[in-house]
């Protein structure tokens, strides 16, 4: 059965301080974002609009999300090497 009562107290700070980040981190992502979060997502749509899903409101996590995908894109294309521009718009056609 699972106890908390026989885990040592560095364990038992740890658990209390990641579940309390879990939570508070729930609260505060879907707040409207501020000036650095709106510069972060106008800056991926100018350089990898793939990476850009735009909403009505901008939110904090609008912000992060676009900040993953736009770096998953830019190391997918150092990585395999194989030409395709994944942060090309969908629906563009290649070269041009």
């Amino acid at each position: 059965m699972f106890s908390l009562a026989r885990w040592p107290m560095w364990a038992r700070i740890s658990a209390a301080l990641l579940l309390t980040c879990l939570i508070g981190g729930q609260a505060w992502q879907r707040r409207p974002a501020g000036e650095v979060t709106k510069m972060i997502v106008t800056l991926g749509m100018r350089h990898c609009p793939a990476a850009v899903r735009l909403t009505f409101a901008t939110t904090i996590a609008q912000g992060a999300w676009v900040l993953n995908r736009w770096s998953y894109r830019v190391l997918a294309d150092t990585v395999d090497g194989d030409g395709i521009n994944r942060c090309r718009a969908a629906g563009t056609k290649k070269g041009g």
